[in-house]
């Protein structure tokens, strides 16, 4: 090797050293996220959103329309649970609240909305996550740790409810680029969106137990128990943590059930949900939001429209 070539070797693996260094800094990582993400989505554009998904918006203009007040936990009960009924009778396969219900409120509109969601029979709610710091000095350790608490929903509803999970995501101070699968420090706690998921993905959920099972078949009676938790009400949550510790525990389960997939090459849209499953439980905790535009990219319906003004054809066009 010549004296010239020699140099730009050493120069490239310097410089190819300092980008991995440079990498791993919490500063390059949040400008390399923030900055570089906002020009791919500049230069990418907009991608045509999903067909089968839908926001209902709980805006100012639906405030007005039905005179309510802005405060939205002032809104009744009732209201929501009409919604339900309306979203359930055009077809929703999934109905996803990003709202709390951890108070209770009028009896009867309590009542009324622990209904509507037991009938559906597919609402997912939010939880809430409350931290506290605690001194570990006082147990004999040193320092101080962050102690998170699940707030679920009221009673009623909690019961009533498809699943429940939380949906934390990290503080950054420009934008939001990633969410938690499974809450933060490899728990196991399904989060908003992957209770949502396992709704839609239901039709399949029965597959993947049967794949987990032929791919591991000393956990057989294992994973039959899941199965039941999956079918049982309010069970779904416990089936999903308990997916999530054995995929966790044994790193080539997904790449085996992925295998199994494909051996039986099921239906084109039954592979989706199966892929998308697995994926989760066999991928990291922490993803990237791919946006699919800016706002209201995803078809968005006014609550008041949702509830009032559409016809239940259109409204079924929509979700």
């Amino acid at each position: 090797m010549n004296g010239r070539l020699r140099r730009v070797v050493v120069l490239g693996l310097g410089v190819g050293a300092l980008g991995v260094v440079l990498s791993m800094l919490p500063s390059v990582l949040s400008l390399e996220e923030h900055a570089g993400l906002a020009w791919l989505f500049a230069v990418r554009g907009p991608v045509p959103p999903p067909k089968d998904v839908a926001v209902v918006s709980i805006d100012g203009e639906s405030a007005d329309e039905l005179g309510l007040t802005s405060h939205l936990d002032r809104w009744p009960r009732a209201l929501h649970a009409d919604l339900i009924d309306r979203l359930s009778a055009a077809g929703a396969a999934v109905i996803a609240f990003d709202v709390m219900f951890d108070v209770p409120r009028e009896p009867d509109g309590d009542q009324r909305l622990a209904t509507a969601i037991e009938t559906a029979g597919n609402v997912v709610l939010l939880e809430r996550v409350q931290s506290e710091t605690v001194d570990l000095a006082r147990a004999g350790g040193s320092g101080s740790a962050v102690v998170e608490h699940r707030v679920p929903p009221i009673e009623p509803l909690d019961r009533a409810a498809l699943a429940t999970g939380p949906f934390t995501l990290p503080v950054v101070p420009i934008r939001v680029g990633q969410f938690w699968a499974f809450g933060r420090a490899g728990g196991n706690t399904p989060t908003l969106p992957v209770a949502v998921l396992h709704g839609i993905a239901q039709p399949a959920l029965d597959d993947l137990i049967d794949l987990a099972k032929s791919a591991r078949p000393n956990l057989g009676a294992a994973f039959e128990s899941l199965r039941h938790e999956m079918h049982a009400r309010g069970g779904l949550a416990r089936a999903i943590r308990g997916l999530k510790d054995t995929f966790r525990r044994d790193d080539r389960l997904g790449i085996d059930v992925r295998a199994a997939i494909a051996a039986r090459d099921p239906a084109a849209e039954r592979r989706r949900l199966l892929d998308a499953l697995v994926d989760v439980y066999a991928g990291p905790d922490s993803r990237y939001l791919s946006y699919y535009g800016p706002a209201r990219t995803i078809d968005t319906i006014s609550y008041y429209q949702a509830l009032e003004r559409l016809s239940p054809a259109e409204l079924a066009r929509a979700v």
